[in-house]
């Protein structure tokens, strides 16, 4: 049986985190794989808002988590937003997802969040299994406004 760990991640782990960002970004817009760049993830791993939590299989971090934690003005109290999510592909099935749900729902608990939403980019979403089995389809819909479109190619 393998051994999954959760852990949040800071600026000390972008090496690595970096390839898994480089993944994650391939397989969201479809083409060859950016060069996994240190900088850019410690830079990410920096930001005063952004929270990461990465999984580790037999100490391999494989897969991660990217959310942020908002104020929700209807219940007054704050609610986790999971922005990114990502297993390797060659990990997955193998229980390191369902990891960093149990640990961001803990970790709602924790912070008195009345909720956790997943913003989940259907068009690209490859690996939809986990979704229903953990979560339920919300009763809202989600917009883009685009203010700068070189920065995603849309």
């Amino acid at each position: 049986m393998a051994n999954i760990e959760v852990q949040r991640l800071g600026p000390a782990q972008a090496h690595e985190l970096a390839p898994l960002v480089a993944g994650y970004v391939q397989e969201t817009r479809r083409g060859a794989p950016p060069q996994p760049d240190d900088y850019y993830t410690q830079n990410i791993l920096s930001d005063r808002i952004t929270e990461i939590a990465g999984a580790r299989i037999d100490g391999e971090l494989a897969g991660f988590i990217l959310f942020f934690d908002l104020p929700d003005f209807v219940s007054g109290l704050r609610v986790g937003v999971i922005d990114v999510f990502f297993v390797r592909p060659d990990r997955r099935q193998r229980g390191l997802g369902t990891a960093l749900i149990e640990w961001i729902s803990e970790e709602g608990r924790r912070r008195d969040w009345s909720h956790i939403r997943w913003r989940v980019d259907e068009r690209t979403a490859t690996d939809s299994s986990l979704h229903p089995h953990v979560a339920e389809k919300a009763p809202w819909s989600s917009y883009v406004i685009h203010l700068n479109r070189g920065g995603d190619g849309r």
